[in-house]
């Protein structure tokens, strides 16, 4: 009797060289849907990514991030934007995310993907034509004559049952004349929860806020900013430390003819040179504040007591 032999499966048992999108994605949800994630160092936090995408070409691992990172939460997205531009330039990537990006249909994919780029260095402007403003769920806008209120807000889930942003005093007396005075941090709201608390309150201070365009919300913080290069006012310190939300949420809006042009350097600029707003307006609220009279003199008006919290003269 002859020795049974085993029959040899000629089913090939393969392990795959590279990891399936899903795969990937699920990696870096559960990587980054970690809570503790974005308190880590940057060392380590660089090591985890580098482990993720062990094996996996850019033109697979970069897409997967792109859409991760439009889904995590919000202290994770601003740890993101300040650890992937330096990521990507350490292990030259720069070109292959540019190269992805142009075949990106998802539009505010490939906008985040820009400005991950821009805050490299790399010479890939937002172009107008392309970007559509899907990420902005709407803009609004007062002024007089001494001051503006312009406040913007975003998506910040997929799904878009959650909007953030960021409210702009301008200031339109001297020194200012036009610049950004401050800045005030919208946080996370339902859409109609936020546009209650953070425009329709304004009427009721005789400040109504009428809703404008991106292309118009972009050109008017822009041309704002010009006035704060201009008079050497340095950006307010929340503006500085919301950098990454202003170039990937603001930045990134559409341009029309007149819009400014306005890069991440000259953001980086004015967070270090000239005058410190705060100082200004603890002068104004301390001391006296500069106004214009009708025939173009300027008049300081001593006393600091004689103005309101807003820095308004009463």
């Amino acid at each position: 009797m002859k020795p049974s032999r085993r029959k040899q499966s000629t089913k090939e048992h393969r392990v795959p060289n590279l990891p399936p999108a899903a795969l990937l994605r699920s990696r870096l949800d559960g990587l980054w849907g970690n809570p503790a994630w974005p308190a880590g160092a940057d060392d380590v936090l660089r090591g985890d990514l580098d482990a993720v995408i062990k094996g996996t070409p850019p033109s697979a691992f970069l897409p997967a991030m792109l859409k991760a990172a439009l889904d995590v939460p919000a202290e994770t997205q601003a740890r993101l934007d300040q650890l992937m531009p330096a990521w990507l330039r350490d292990h030259g990537y720069q070109a292959d995310l540019a190269t992805v990006a142009d075949r990106l249909p998802d539009d505010a994919e490939r906008r985040l993907a820009w400005v991950w780029l821009e805050v490299t260095g790399a010479s890939t402007p937002v172009r107008a034509a392309e970007a559509r403003p899907d990420l902005l769920y709407a803009a609004y806008f007062f002024s007089d004559d001494s001051q503006a209120i312009l406040n913007i807000f975003w998506y910040k889930d997929r799904q878009r049952r959650r909007v953030a942003g960021m409210g702009f005093l301008l200031d339109y007396k001297p020194p200012w004349e036009g610049a950004v005075k401050d800045i005030m941090i919208l946080p996370q709201r339902e859409p109609r929860a936020a546009i209650r608390e953070f425009v329709d309150s304004w009427a009721g201070r005789g400040m109504p806020l009428a809703p404008i365009s991106a292309m118009e919300a972009k050109q008017i913080i822009l041309e704002a900013l010009e006035s704060n290069r201009q008079k050497r006012i340095r950006l307010p310190r929340d503006l500085t430390a919301s950098r990454d939300a202003f170039l990937r949420y603001v930045l990134s809006l559409p341009d029309g003819p007149a819009t400014p042009l306005f890069t991440s350097a000259d953001f980086e600029a004015l967070s270090r040179t000239g005058e410190q707003p705060e100082q200004i307006m603890r002068f104004e609220q301390t001391v006296g504040r500069r106004v214009r009279m009708p025939d173009g003199k300027e008049l300081l008006i001593m006393g600091g007591r004689g103005f309101d919290e807003d820095g308004e003269w009463q």
